[in-house]
This record gives C-alpha cells, sequence and structure tokens, in this order.
C-alpha cells in the first residue's frame, strides 16, 4: 500500500496470494435512515484477480476465504465495486452489485483505467439511489443499513500472481444532522 498526492494505490507482486486490505465498522453510526456515501477510485494493470470496493450490512474484521467459496452472509450485500479481466478464461467485469443485482457500469468497458465516482444516497423510508460519475443509474428500496466498509479483496487465491491494482482517492460519508442541514 502506497500513499500518494491524494490517492491510496494497492497492488501485490507477481508473487503473492493475498490482496491487502482496509476495512473499518465505526463510519455508518447515526446514519440509520439517511446517509451519502461518495467512492473516487480507478483500476489499472488488469489480472484474473480482480480487486472491490465494498458496503457491507454485517461488520468485516478481515476475514479472508478461498476462491468459489460463499462469501459470509451481510458481506458484499448492499454495494460491491468490483474489476477483473481475464481474455484467457473468458471474464471481463467492471460492474457494481447494488443490494444483490449486478448493473454494468454505464458507458464503461472491462479494462477502463480512468478515475471514476460512485455516489450512494439512502433516503428516510429505505430508498437507495446510486449514481455512476455524476448519473443517477439505479435506485431500490431495502431495510439493509451499512455497519462496514471494505478496500482490497478478501479472497485468499490458490495459485501467486499479480492482482489487478486498484487506486482509491476518496471515501466520503455524509449523514443529514437536522431538517435540511448535512
Amino acid at each position: 500500500m502506497e500513499i500518494r498526492d491524494s490517492y491510496m494505490h494497492l497492488w501485490t507482486g507477481p508473487d503473492e496470494n493475498l490482496f491487502p486490505m482496509l476495512w473499518r465498522n465505526d463510519l455508518f453510526y447515526g446514519a440509520e435512515n439517511d446517509f451519502a456515501l461518495e467512492v473516487r477510485f480507478r483500476h489499472s494493470d488488469f489480472t484474473p484477480y480482480g480487486t472491490t470496493v465494498s458496503l457491507n450490512s454485517q461488520p468485516f474484521l478481515g476475514q479472508r476465504w478461498l476462491p468459489g467459496a460463499e462469501i459470509r452472509p451481510g458481506i458484499e450485500d448492499i454495494v460491491s465495486i468490483h474489476h477483473v479481466v481475464d481474455p484467457q478464461g473468458g471474464v471481463q467485469r467492471f460492474d457494481v452489485s447494488l443490494l444483490g443485482k449486478r448493473v454494468p457500469w454505464p458507458d464503461v468497458t472491462p479494462g477502463d483505467t480512468n478515475w471514476h465516482t460512485l455516489l450512494l444516497t439512502l433516503e428516510e423510508g429505505g430508498l437507495y439511489t446510486l449514481y455512476a460519475d455524476g448519473k443517477e443509474w439505479s435506485w431500490v428500496f431495502s431495510d439493509l443499513r451499512p455497519t462496514s466498509i471494505y478496500i482490497g479483496n478478501p479472497t485468499t487465491q490458490v495459485y501467486w500472481g499479480g492482482w489487478t491494482q486498484l487506486y482509491v482517492d476518496y471515501v466520503r460519508i455524509s449523514r443529514c444532522i437536522g431538517t435540511g442541514v448535512h
């Protein structure tokens, strides 16, 4: 991991089977009914091992799992941004999952290295609205509320190799503290 200029850069060398992980479980206290989460990020040096930014309804404590293993309930269930490019395996994804529904990133193709911004808002009544690069993209109602966030990839690979690199410029969380006040 390296912090340079205004961003954090996560990567591995070719002889690794784990990717760096960062997580927090305390960012959403007091944001039960409304909040805004904004993440500015980009990917580079694509490999079959993708990287993720995930908003979870359960605490995340750095747990690792093997490829193909079922992800523990409550992890990657609110939002998951994942980018992986594996031409040999036929996997090329740059998408977001919002409450279990996978939605390809609009107007972006796998292998894109540009900076992107994802904004997720929750309004009272359980309305989640997702914005991609400033454009409203999707919405859904849900009773799930965020508890944790992680950046990286918790999979322990069975084969060593490089991972898709991940850059995060910022993660901003805002919540309403009163009518008309943020």
